[in-house]
């Protein structure tokens, strides 16, 4: 599993949720699905974070799509991750595979849908338009940022999984504390 993911569950868990990470649908992969067993809440989580942005949110890795309006590039994007297979040429979905699976484990339809994202190119920004685009699909996004500070916060007691445990090590001995 990508760092990021772990670090993504093991804020999950910490929030009450149990995780299903890496789950193979055809030649796609979902990252996390999530349920919090108390307040039966579903969540399908997408991790896209890297150090540098290296262009703008987008399916398809090759540079020629980050340059797409970003109407366009949401559309593909959320379809491709959060729905199905889409056609690189014609843009259309070619079938329903990932929602298919998410609703399989979930047992229904109602599960929330969060993206949680690194840097953010400038073709992106500001980060409030990247969120108006994510709403038409009824995609949330999450920084990571975020979900580092909720982390921080909670690192007070000794943690044994490898995400926290580095995390807590970390701020320990490099942050404002030493």
């Amino acid at each position: 599993m990508e760092v990021a993911e772990e670090i993504v569950t093991s804020w999950l868990k910490q929030k009450g949720y149990f995780t299903m990470n890496e789950i193979k649908v055809g030649l796609k992969e979902i990252d996390i699905l999530a349920v919090n067993p108390i307040t039966n809440i579903k969540q399908h989580v997408e991790v896209k974070v890297a150090i540098t942005p290296l262009g703008g949110l987008r399916l398809w890795g090759a540079a020629k799509y980050a340059k797409e309006p970003l109407p366009d590039r949401i559309r593909d994007f959320c379809q491709g991750k959060f729905i199905g297979s889409v056609n690189k040429e014609t843009r259309e979905l070619k079938n329903r595979s990932v929602e298919e699976e998410a609703i399989s484990i979930f047992g229904d339809k109602d599960y929330d849908k969060i993206l949680v994202c690194g840097k953010l190119d400038k073709t992106d920004l500001p980060k409030e338009k990247l969120e108006t685009e994510l709403t038409k699909y009824h995609v949330r996004l999450i920084p990571i940022t975020e979900i580092l500070v909720d982390l921080q916060q909670s690192l007070k007691i000794t943690f044994m999984d490898h995400p926290r445990r580095y995390l807590q090590i970390f701020t320990t001995f490099l942050g404002s504390e030493r």
